[in-house]
């Protein structure tokens, strides 16, 4: 008997809030997605996301990720949207009063479903606290 394989298309995934870029990381390991452009607004981490993976863009602020601003970096077409979303909102240092290592810009603003594709995408991915 013959088997038939089929071969999966990649995934072409935005990733969001992406830190040094660990969602990445293991798709390269796993195969199967391609990170076709990054939002990160920590500086440190750009860094290393430059260093780590030179050809992808970095949006630095999710809040001005639009359709528009995905074609002015080269992304055409994303199936699926992941999210390693900050912590820090849900932190003790919250409750006693602090704002978080992101100066309160977490939360429910800071979410993938502050993104309004064309077209929902084809799977969501997110990272819960």
């Amino acid at each position: 008997m013959t088997e038939q394989f089929t071969t999966l298309k990649t995934q072409k995934v935005l990733d969001l809030c992406s830190g040094i870029g660990g969602f990445t990381l293991g798709h390269l390991i796993s195969g199967g997605f391609e990170t076709v452009a990054f939002c990160e607004i920590n500086q440190y981490c750009q860094q290393v996301l430059n260093l780590r993976f030179p050809q992808i863009p970095i949006i630095p602020d999710i809040h001005d990720i639009t359709v528009e601003s995905l074609y002015q970096v080269g992304v055409r077409e994303i199936d699926g949207i992941i999210a390693g979303l900050p912590c820090p909102p849900n932190t003790a240092r919250i409750s006693r009063g602090g704002r978080g290592s992101r100066g309160g810009r977490g939360g429910k603003n800071s979410t993938p479903a502050s993104i309004s594709p064309p077209a929902p995408p084809a799977c969501l991915n997110q990272e819960i606290p």
